[in-house]
Parts: C-alpha cells; sequence; structure tokens
C-alpha cells in the first residue's frame, strides 16, 4: 500500500536550535532542548499547523516526529494538544520523539519537567501518544515504568501496532516479497531519476519560486534589503 513513509518533522515550533543574547555561543543560554515556544492561538492555528496538516490530510504522511522544544509550556512529546491535533486531522501512523526527547523532560539542565525516566515515558505514551523513543530511555526505563503501574500493557501494545502496522502497509513482513520484501527497496537511482522525475522537480521549483523586485521608495531607499529599524 505504501511506496515509502515520510516522517514529518518536527512538531512543533522548532524554530531555534541554539542562542545566546550577548552572542557568546558558549554560554548556551538556549537550545532546542530547553526552549519553550510560546505561540498563541491564532498563530498556531494559521501558521505554525498548516504545513503539517497538509502533509497529512493531502499528502497522506505517516509519520510524525515531535520537536524537543516545549510548546507553551510542556514538551512537544508529552503535549495533549499536539496529540488531539493530530487525531483531529486523521493522522493514523506513528509517533517518534527527537533525539532523546524523553531524556530531556527529566534531565535538570534540559526541561526538568518530572521527576524521573519511567515518569517522562508514562508522559510520552499517555499525553502525546508516542510510539518510538529516539533514544535510550524506553529500551532502559520501559520495562520499569510498566511495573510502577505508570503505563500498561495496552499503552505498550498501541506503540507496537503503531509501528508495526506501517511497517506491514510498507510490504516488509510480506512472505511473497522474498528476502528483499517491498518491491521499492529494490529501486536504484537509475530508476528514480529518469527524465520525467526531472522534470517533475523542474516545474515544482519554478512554481515555488517567490518572484522579488527591489525598487525605490519616495525618500530615495532602496526597497530591499529593508532598512532597519523597521518602523
Amino acid at each position: 500500500e505504501l511506496m515509502a513513509v515520510a516522517t514529518l518533522k518536527h512538531l512543533l515550533g522548532y524554530s531555534l536550535d541554539k542562542w545566546s543574547p550577548d552572542g557568546n555561543w558558549s554560554r548556551d543560554v538556549y537550545n532546542r532542548n530547553r526552549f519553550d515556544a510560546r505561540i498563541s492561538p491564532l498563530d498556531l492555528e494559521s501558521t505554525y499547523s498548516q504545513p503539517f496538516k497538509r502533509a497529512i490530510e493531502h499528502g497522506g504522511a505517516a509519520g510524525i516526529m515531535y520537536a524537543c522544544n516545549k510548546v507553551n509550556g510542556l514538551p512537544s512529546v508529552a503535549s495533549p494538544m499536539l496529540r488531539d491535533m493530530l487525531s483531529s486531522w486523521g493522522f493514523d501512523g506513528y509517533r517518534t520523539t527527537d533525539g532523546n526527547g524523553i531524556h530531556n523532560m527529566n534531565a535538570p539542565t534540559h526541561q526538568n519537567y518530572t521527576a524521573s525516566p519511567e515518569e517522562s515515558i508514562a508522559r510520552a505514551m499517555l499525553d502525546g501518544h508516542a510510539d518510538i523513543d529516539d533514544g535510550g530511555t524506553f529500551a532502559a526505563h520501559l520495562a520499569d515504568a510498566y511495573a510502577a503501574q505508570l503505563v500498561n500493557l495496552s499503552d505498550v501494545r498501541r506503540a507496537l501496532a503503531n509501528t508495526f502496522r506501517i511497517r506491514f502497509r510498507l510490504g516488509l513482513f510480506d512472505p511473497s516479497m522474498g528476502p528483499t520484501a517491498s518491491p521499492y527497496l529494490r529501486l536504484g537511482v537509475d530508476a528514480v531519476n529518469d527524465e520525467e522525475a526531472q522534470q517533475v522537480n523542474r516545474d515544482l521549483a519554478r512554481q515555488s519560486l517567490v518572484l522579488l523586485q527591489n525598487g525605490v521608495e519616495a525618500d530615495g531607499m532602496p526597497t530591499l534589503p529593508l532598512r532597519l529599524p523597521l518602523r
């Protein structure tokens, strides 16, 4: 059913990686692991969510990766708001964390949001419906979270079902495919880089171009580049 799966990155407000207000990068005042993106409902609906919504509703994207940062005070991977947003778009694929996204929740130098790795796992699986941990927290602490009754067997089964359902849709477990599984895995560069594909790329590039024309304002200053500070 699926030829390939595109994982959409990064949900949401992933607009900052590393920043220092005084330009001293070694101080690392803000980074993607600690940043809290404060987004108004208007911006959330009209700007930040739209690319993800269209990719899911119109493109059929079957994978999503949560951002490392917080959104409006909550870690992305543990945000009921983002979880429900995905569900409202009909998303039925897998949800994965970014690198060490679950670990960051209980790391004192990062988000300091939970008290333990086990609690981080519970918040990610329950509040964010995370299925895959890009990091070692699931491997090291999921059994402990289950033993502590922070997550139950149905939570684990849901995560596994979401993950393996996509693999089945890719044909990775179809015995008729033989050892190479999906026939699409046998495609080489020559099968996807032909003249027809190149023409599609050229057409899409032309359609995506935004043309800017420089001019002169009434006071004789050029329109571009913009004068700062803006008035």
